[in-house]
């Protein structure tokens, strides 16, 4: 039996080394590969032959048919115009806002300008979630209850009771 552990042990840290002595064999040859092609050589460049501008201007007075022209002027075509009708609808219908919708809403930015709102009897916050007011009544609750409907009566009228979760 140990013979066969023996035996065993040997493969398994044969083969161990091999693998081992394959792969830094790999990265050497990688590495070498990499310097030798990371090396630039620098080739020459060639370039035409530049002509002087005296010869390159005699060159193009010799091969031109037509004269240089002197100005431009830019060519318009005539039956290019615009539509200047005036557009009648742009898919919007202009409505009326009604003056309930028109005193609800400043009432109601008026009130949220002024909030955390804090008083004897109540206190009132906003909750952008529901998009709610939220009114937090003192004890006693009734009497809170009574004290803060007179407050929304004379100072925001146009405030429905329903835009206020009660606590």
């Amino acid at each position: 039996m140990e013979h066969n552990k023996n035996r065993y042990l040997v493969i398994v840290l044969s083969l161990l080394s091999l693998v081992i002595a394959l792969s830094i064999l790999t990265l050497f040859i990688q590495n070498s590969k990499k310097t030798t092609n990371q090396t630039p050589s620098n080739p020459t460049p060639t370039y035409p032959p530049v002509p002087t501008t005296y010869q390159t201007t005699y060159q193009q007075s010799q091969t031109r048919l037509t004269p240089i022209p002197t100005s431009i002027t830019p060519i318009i075509d005539q039956s290019i115009t615009p539509d200047l009708t005036p557009i009648e609808f742009t898919g919007v219908k202009e409505e009326p806002i009604p003056q309930e919708m028109v005193d609800f809403s400043r009432q109601k930015l008026s009130l949220m300008q002024k909030l955390p709102l804090k008083t004897n009897d109540f206190a009132i916050d906003f909750d952008y979630d529901n998009d709610k007011f939220v009114v937090k009544l003192n004890p006693p609750h009734e009497d809170s209850q009574k004290k803060f409907d007179d407050w929304l009566k004379n100072n925001y009228p146009s405030i429905p009771k329903d835009q206020f979760i009660f606590q």
